[in-house]
C-alpha cells in the first residue's frame, strides 16, 4: 500500500494545499489537478474499467469510461475518446451543495444529426427489453457500491476529528483540575462506538466488493450485495456524523473539520445511482421474481 503511486501522492504539495484559504475558482482548479494526478498515477487501463479493478471509482471512470469501454475496441473514435477520459483529458464532474466546489459541465445539442456510429451498442430492439435496459445501465450498479464506499473513509475522518478535539478540549473537574473531555462517558462513548463501526464496515466493504465482482453469482445476488451495503452505510453513517458533530460543539459546524460537510456528502451518496429505498424495493422484487 505504502509503495503504490497513489499513496505516494499524499507526500506531494498538491495534496497538502489547505483548500480553506483558497477561493472557489482556485479550489476547482486544485480539485481537477488532484483528480488528474491520481488518475495518471494509477494509470488506469480499459481492463480496469471492465473488471472493476479500480482504485478510485468516480463519475469519470464509472459512468463515462464504463459506458464507453464495452464498445471501444470495435470503434477507433470511441477508443480514442476513452483514452482521453482515462487520462482525465476529458472531465465530467458536476457540483452539488456541500461537496467540494467543481464547475458544471452542460452539453446541449440543437437539431444536431448524429451518425449511427455514435450509438453505443445495437439499435435493434432487444429480445427482452427489461434485460436490455438493465444491461444498458449496468454501470449504475457499480456506482451503487462505489458511492457507499466513500462513507467508510468519511466516518474514519469524522472519528479522528472528534477524537482529536476531545483530547484537546479541557474543562475543570470537581477538584478544579483540568480534565480532557474525552474522559467523559458521554463524550467517549459515541466516538468509540463510531470507531468500532468503521472497523466492521471496512471489512464489510471488502466482502461486498468480492461478492459484487464474483461472476459465479447471478446478477441479482451481486447487485444485492451492493444495495444492502449502501442501504446500511447510508443509515448508519448519518447517525454517526450527527452524533460526532454534536460532540464537537460549535467546532463541529465548521467546514474545515469536515463533519457537517460529510453529512451533506452523505445525502448525495445516498441518492447517487439510485436512492436506497428505491434500490431496496427493486432488489426485493427482482429476487421474488427469481425465487
Amino acid at each position: 500500500m505504502a509503495s503504490s503511486p497513489a499513496f505516494q501522492l499524499l507526500k506531494t504539495d498538491l495534496l497538502r494545499i489547505d483548500l480553506g484559504t483558497l477561493s472557489n475558482d482556485e479550489r476547482i482548479d486544485i480539485s481537477y489537478r488532484r483528480a488528474c494526478a491520481i488518475s495518471r498515477a494509477c494509470d488506469f487501463k480499459v481492463t480496469d474499467i471492465l473488471s472493476f479493478t479500480l482504485t478510485l471509482i468516480t463519475i469519470q471512470y464509472n459512468l463515462a469510461a464504463g459506458a464507453l469501454a464495452p464498445f471501444a475496441e470495435a470503434d477507433e473514435a470511441k477508443k480514442t475518446l476513452l483514452g482521453r477520459i482515462l487520462k482525465f483529458d476529458v472531465s465530467l464532474l458536476p457540483r452539488r451543495a456541500g461537496s467540494k466546489p467543481l464547475d458544471h459541465l452542460i452539453t446541449i445539442f440543437s437539431h444536431m444529426k448524429l451518425p449511427a456510429s455514435t450509438v453505443l451498442g445495437s439499435i435493434q430492439r432487444p429480445p427482452n427489453e427489461r434485460e436490455g435496459f438493465f444491461t444498458a445501465i449496468h454501470r449504475v450498479n457499480v456506482g451503487t457500491l462505489a458511492a457507499a464506499l466513500i462513507l467508510v473513509t468519511a466516518m474514519k475522518r469524522a472519528v479522528y476529528v472528534a477524537g482529536t478535539y476531545s483530547y484537546r478540549r479541557f474543562i475543570a473537574d470537581p477538584q478544579g483540575k483540568d480534565m480532557a473531555i474525552i474522559l467523559l462517558r458521554t463524550q467517549n462513548r459515541p466516538i468509540l462506538h463510531a470507531l468500532a463501526q468503521t472497523a466492521v464496515f471496512e471489512a464489510y466493504a471488502q466482502d461486498s466488493i468480492q461478492r459484487f465482482c464474483d461472476e459465479s453469482l447471478i446478477p441479482s445476488v451481486r447487485n444485492g450485495a451492493a444495495v444492502t451495503f449502501k442501504a446500511l452505510l447510508a443509515k448508519t453513517s448519518q447517525q454517526c456524523f450527527s452524533s460526532l458533530s454534536n460532540r464537537c460543539g460549535a467546532m463541529g459546524l465548521y467546514e474545515i473539520n469536515h463533519i457537517i460537510e460529510a453529512e451533506l456528502e452523505l445525502r448525495g451518496a445516498a441518492i447517487a445511482e439510485g436512492d436506497t429505498l428505491a434500490l431496496s424495493i427493486s432488489m426485493c422484487m427482482a429476487n421474488l421474481l427469481i425465487f
